[in-house]
């Protein structure tokens, strides 16, 4: 044959012993083709996408393997907020706990009742380092005394101290202990004990 010899072009679906003109073959290059983009429709394209890799169906299958498989809890888990995740392991009770917890930055600063505490852990309790006992400087009997021992809770503690303000003007004076008066401006007070058994005692300063 010379020249430039033609014959029929077969359809597309053709797969006997036709010959397989230009136009066959140019009909079937775009079938394989189809609609990829410009960039993937040449093999050379295609094997650079595929990172040249000749076994790209065993990598594939084998990173497919290394998934974690879906079961019921990561179902369970897919979607849901925050909250919602809290509730399903079992955290609200946790939760809830730590929003009302002490925080150890504060150094006992947010005990809400110190007192309390105090009493609950049997401690001491350092009441106050100037107190005016009593708020004035008239008499007093050992019984008022006592009772305003009481409203500051020094029975409630196995020990209890407070020292009285320098003030002569905002502290009482003790005056039937049959042993001489007692200021207790600048005194220190002791309670031991709690109000069945307690032992109370203040020390004057040299200067009363």
């Amino acid at each position: 044959l010379t020249g430039t010899p033609t014959a029929p072009t077969p359809e597309t679906t053709a797969a006997g012993i036709e010959i397989a003109t230009a136009a066959f073959v140019a009909a079937k290059v775009a079938q394989l083709v189809g609609s990829a983009p410009e960039a993937l429709d040449t093999l050379k394209e295609l094997a650079d996408a595929l990172g040249n890799d000749p076994n790209f169906a065993t990598t594939i299958t084998n990173m497919i393997a290394g998934k974690q498989p879906l079961d019921d809890t990561l179902t369970a888990l897919s979607g849901k907020s925050v909250d919602g995740l809290i509730e399903y392991v079992g955290l609200r009770e946790t939760i809830n706990r730590a929003a009302g917890a002490m925080q150890k930055d504060q150094n006992g600063g947010d005990i809400p009742d110190k007192d309390l505490f105090v009493r609950r852990i049997g401690a001491t309790r350092a009441f106050d380092g100037a107190v005016n006992i009593g708020g004035d400087d008239n008499p007093w009997t050992t019984a008022e005394f006592i009772s305003w021992l009481e409203s500051c809770g020094a029975f409630n503690h196995p020990y209890w101290m407070c020292r009285g303000s320098w003030s002569y003007a905002h502290n009482k004076i003790i005056t039937d202990t049959g042993c001489g008066n007692i200021c207790l401006a600048g005194a220190v007070v002791e309670v031991m004990g709690f109000r069945g058994a307690m032992t109370i005692r203040v020390t004057t300063p040299t200067t009363t």
